[in-house]
């Protein structure tokens, strides 16, 4: 997976997961970018793995 499309997925989901979680708690504003933020991590984190995979199959 490219860093490009694993930070997209990450981020698409964590928004998803923040637009969520605000709209039960009833606090959209706080949830949204926290939300993002973790999908970034996990975004950054999915390409960081995917990068380490592939470099392992090239010895």
């Amino acid at each position: 997976m490219s860093r490009r499309v694993a930070q997209s997925t990450g981020m698409a989901i964590g928004l998803a997961a923040g637009s969520i979680i605000g709209l039960v708690t009833r606090n959209i504003g706080l949830w949204i970018p926290v939300g993002l933020a973790i999908g970034v991590a996990l975004g950054a984190l999915a390409s960081k793995t995917s990068d380490k995979n592939n470099t392992d199959e090239g010895k």
